[in-house]
């Protein structure tokens, strides 16, 4: 699972705020590149983040796993999860987040003052990777196949 950090209060990226240089016509343009698209709305601002805590609980609010102080690595986190063979809607939360003093610079949390944190928590669902049901299909077919191969192969030798 791999965490970014955004900046929820800075305007959303629009052609106002985003000088184009560039057209979205291939052959035509301002720039040096003729080639690339401008999409402004893809453009977005992270933050930097020192630590965050992590944790996902099943659909009975029961921990499945949890990491604290995961550090924030240039304004985006990775976090390699295992759930075991739970399927099924998950919570995932995001505690603790402290930001990093310096924009950009992660490892700097200042101590002067009150700790400024911040928190998320959304909803998802675990799907299996491979769904049993689909497999056993999978390989039905698989020996149909097989078998009808092997009958018209008979039929042709006799």
């Amino acid at each position: 699972m791999q965490v970014l950090f955004l900046n929820a209060s800075s305007p959303h990226s629009n052609a106002t705020n985003v000088v184009q240089t560039e057209s979205n016509l291939t052959g035509d343009s301002v720039g040096p590149n003729k080639t690339a698209a401008v999409v402004p709305g893809i453009m977005d601002s992270p933050l930097a983040v020192d630590s965050y805590d992590v944790a996902i609980y099943d659909g009975s609010n029961h921990v499945l796993f949890q990491k604290l102080g995961q550090p924030g690595q240039a304004s985006a986190g990775g976090v390699h999860v295992n759930v075991g063979k739970y399927t099924g809607p998950v919570t995932i939360a995001i505690t603790n987040i402290k930001p990093a003093t310096e924009p950009g610079i992660t490892g700097t949390s200042s101590t002067a003052g009150p700790a400024q944190t911040d928190s998320v928590k959304f909803s998802a669902s675990v799907a299996p990777e491979f769904p049993v049901a689909g497999m056993v299909l999978i390989g039905g077919l698989g020996a149909a196949i097989g078998i009808w191969r092997l009958s018209a192969r008979r039929q042709s030798l006799t």
